[in-house]
């Protein structure tokens, strides 16, 4: 008997420390036995929880469901597995996991059940809070503005949105498992792998303009941001965010152009050609490389425009500029930088080769009609030429010089080229 009581007070302290709720019951749905973790939730000792039913410890329509199930299980004999939610006599709301069973005498005649409830009432909340989570990032991910995809290491892609789907006309399941060089033509494929591999070699993030041939056969650029995702138990895979700025971008150039050329000719103006002045200068003076400057003046212009007016003038400066630019060569830089005034600036060019091609200029301009409205015009022109110097200490020093010589070419009777001496 002392074996036997001790064993029954070992058994209890076993399930009162098991970490669920246990409890039995009869047929009546009395309670034959809860262990303490059921008494704690309802606020009972456990001795007062014996004879009582469910319609004690909760609220009507959960006393009702409950005796619903466990009527289940008495009248189909087996052991049930089901979520339960719950709402205490006080108010407070749960979920559990409830493992149900009958329970039999010797004669195999069921008596009543016995239950194991598992409280999963943060996990549920856990999962609700995912699945809204889950739900909102899908709703965005879908609507979203960008291409967003995810590769491995190989390049393959595990995951695209459906605006990355749409931008190539394929299904997802087409794209999964692909790599760019099998999706994109030419060397656009290849160009992708080596920015993603950069990214996952370096693990660091790194924004690029990246070029894309659209199912037109245009040129669309997109600026992408790609870092390396680490996941716990995971391979590394590189997740991107490419957004379409090809509007952007041609709106940049488009300024950056108006910015750089004179309105009127169209070449470059004198902001721009002071900037690539100063940069090959400066690469003269630390590599020693030779590097000359023309400076060009359309002769007797002043009687152009009080003769036959401006807008006569102006045809002849853009007429002088189209027969400049056709005649100088592709790595010099011809610019307005006046009224009617002009420069050529000519990297690794020595002076005496400036000069020559200074002079055929000049006479290409002779028995040139540039304009026929109101009557033929034709020009000539006067230039100066002036070559980087060492001891040269700013860019300055060749403009003045250049400018001495065109006016001594002017002092001479115009039409030709002079050289600083």
């Amino acid at each position: 008997m002392q074996n036997t009581i001790e064993e029954l007070l070992g058994l209890r302290s076993l399930l009162d420390n098991v970490g669920a709720h246990i409890f039995t019951k009869d047929l009546a749905g009395r309670y034959t036995y809860a262990n303490r973790l059921c008494a704690r939730m309802w606020g009972v000792a456990p001795e007062k929880v014996v004879g009582s039913t469910d319609s004690d410890f909760f609220d009507a329509q959960t006393a009702s469901n409950l005796r619903e199930n466990d009527l289940n299980v008495i009248a189909c004999g087996n052991t049930l597995e089901r979520e339960e939610a719950i709402t205490l006599a006080t108010g407070e709301k749960y979920t559990f996991l409830v493992v149900k069973a009958p329970i039999r005498d010797d004669d195999n005649n069921i008596i009543g059940i016995c239950g194991v409830a598992t409280d999963i009432t943060e996990r549920k909340r856990l999962e609700v809070e995912l699945a809204q989570q889950s739900n909102l990032l899908n709703t965005v991910l879908n609507n979203i503005e960008v291409n967003i995809y995810m590769k491995d290491r190989l390049g393959r892609y595990v995951y695209v949105n459906p605006r990355v789907a749409r931008l190539l006309e394929l299904g997802t399941s087409e794209i999964i498992g692909r790599t760019d060089m099998e999706l994109f033509p030419g060397d656009f494929g290849l160009e992708y792998y080596h920015n993603d591999q950069m990214v996952l070699e370096t693990g660091a993030k790194m924004t690029m303009e990246e070029p894309f041939i659209d199912k037109d056969g245009s040129t669309r650029y997109y600026w992408s941001t790609k870092l390396p995702l680490q996941l716990p138990g995971q391979p590394d895979v590189l997740i991107g965010f490419s957004t379409d700025v090809t509007e952007q971008r041609n709106m940049r150039l488009e300024l950056e152009r108006r910015a750089n050329t004179d309105a009127l000719t169209g070449i470059y103006n004198r902001l721009y050609f002071y900037q690539v002045a100063d940069q090959e200068f400066l690469r003269s003076r630390r590599y020693g490389t030779s590097m000359s400057m023309l400076m060009i003046d359309i002769d007797h212009f002043k009687d152009i425009n009080d003769t036959y007016g401006h807008l006569v003038g102006d045809v002849v400066l853009k007429a002088m500029a189209e027969h400049c630019q056709r005649s100088v060569r592709e790595c010099d830089t011809l610019a307005r930088v006046g009224g009617e005034e002009f420069a050529v600036l000519m990297p690794e060019t020595s002076q005496a080769e400036a000069l020559l091609m200074a002079q055929r200029l000049c006479s290409s301009f002779e028995g040139r009609a540039l304009a026929t409205e109101p009557t033929a015009i034709g020009i000539t022109i006067s230039a100066g030429i002036s070559e980087f110097r060492v001891g040269d200490s700013s860019l300055q020093n060749i403009f003045t010089r250049a400018d001495r010589a065109l006016y001594e070419a002017k002092r001479l009777g115009r039409n030709r080229a002079c050289l600083d001496e």
